[in-house]
């Protein structure tokens, strides 16, 4: 499993190929992202990547806990896998 970090800053068409090589290489590839930013940069390159591939990508988003600078906070993780 691929594991990317997503920020605000990403440009949603380089993390797209990044998800590409690792659906395409029969990997699955996670996105973490802490943010509405994040997120938003997230959904853009999992579209972008879906169009490549073809209309065959699942990703399933979910919220896990984590902790920075001491403070608890959500985080949206994204799974995208070749459906």
């Amino acid at each position: 499993m691929k594991e990317f970090r997503v920020s605000s800053k990403s440009v949603p068409s380089s993390l797209a190929g990044a998800i590409h090589m690792a659906i395409s290489d029969g990997d699955t590839a996670t996105l973490s992202c802490i943010g509405a930013g994040a997120v938003n940069q997230a959904l853009k390159a999992c579209a972008i990547a879906n169009e490549r591939l073809g209309g065959t990508l699942v990703f399933v988003p979910c919220f896990e806990d984590a902790e920075r600078d001491g403070e608890k906070i959500s985080m949206i993780k994204i799974l995208c896998k070749k459906g």
